[in-house]
């Protein structure tokens, strides 16, 4: 663990630039959402258009949605390094991003697979699961409602691209276990099977032993290299916040459960990580696009019905 720990720690100082890092592909595609905002339509090429499944603009989003939820994130990330808790108003825009291009996913991927008997395998990436857990830490079980129905669809039908890691499947099917709804776990030896079966323990030896395991491993696949395929970990989201463990307490919290106070050596002190409102992050380019969309028939609510 002191290897990993030390590797995860190197990664998390250089991380103060990753905004910075990533402003260039940022701005790009913003420009190409202020262009869509506008016009109501991308300004690139586009694929040729077939007679068996008509095109539709917002489609073409996927890139866009991906790249904004990032810098969001990244935001995120960079608060929680400097100063220790979690930006909500940061937080809040990521899951918006994150709700839209999912909206986006569901009906582009049951569209091709109801008109064309295409199933879209592997076209997801497995960290759109991070969005049920920050609509969970943010209280918003609505939203958190309309992503589970995304992804527990995409898992069942083989759309989430896998990876060697096991913690998104964990959040994924800890939430399944909070709704008391079924989701059959697809890897196999899943590793965290006995913590979302017994997530409401009240053995504070037990949760504490949970806890450290999800902290652990997150730390181990942090430093990972690419090779290991936690891929997940391997960009520059998702890396440093404990996303896993605050959906666990955040849940627990709801069902009025104590936990112990817990410390890790890379989080620090688990219980008191909080969220901060800071400073405002108003979008107008979201604003603007979200409601081109809607001029265009996009009507989020129904996709997730």
């Amino acid at each position: 663990m002191n290897k990993n720990l030390d590797k995860f720690l190197r990664k998390k100082r250089a991380a103060r630039n990753n905004i910075s890092k990533f402003a260039s592909a940022f701005e790009f595609h913003n420009q190409e959402l202020i262009y869509y905002a506008e016009h109501g339509k991308v300004n690139r090429e586009i694929p040729p258009q077939r007679k068996d499944l008509p095109y539709l603009p917002w489609a073409l989003l996927k890139s866009e949605m991906s790249t904004s939820q990032t810098l969001c994130e990244l935001h995120v990330e960079a608060t929680f390094i400097e100063e220790g808790s979690v930006a909500r108003g940061w937080l809040t825009k990521t899951v918006k991003y994150g709700l839209l291009g999912g909206a986006i996913n569901l009906f582009s991927y049951q569209r091709a697979a109801n008109v064309l008997g295409k199933e879209a395998i592997g076209l997801i990436r497995p960290d759109d699961i991070f969005n049920i857990c920050i609509a969970v830490i943010l209280g918003d079980y609505d939203n958190a409602d309309k992503i589970f129905i995304y992804l527990s669809e995409a898992y069942n039908r083989g759309w989430i691209n896998r990876s060697k890691s096991h913690l998104t499947d964990f959040m994924l099917l800890l939430f399944a276990q909070y709704k008391t709804e079924r989701l059959s776990c697809t890897v196999n030896d899943f590793a965290y099977q006995h913590i979302v079966d017994d997530w409401d323990t009240v053995n504070p030896d037990k949760i504490k032993s949970y806890i450290t395991l999800l902290c652990d491993d997150q730390v181990m696949q942090v430093a990972a290299p690419p090779s290991k395929c936690f891929f997940e970990f391997n960009n520059m989201n998702w890396q440093f916040i404990p996303y896993p463990v605050l959906m666990l307490l955040a849940l627990r919290k709801v069902r009025g459960i104590d936990t112990p106070d817990i410390e890790h050596p890379a989080f620090g002190i688990l219980n008191d990580i909080h969220l901060v409102d800071g400073d405002d992050v108003h979008d107008e380019v979201f604003e603007q696009l979200t409601a081109k969309l809607q001029q265009q028939g996009f009507d989020m609510n129904s996709m997730f019905s």
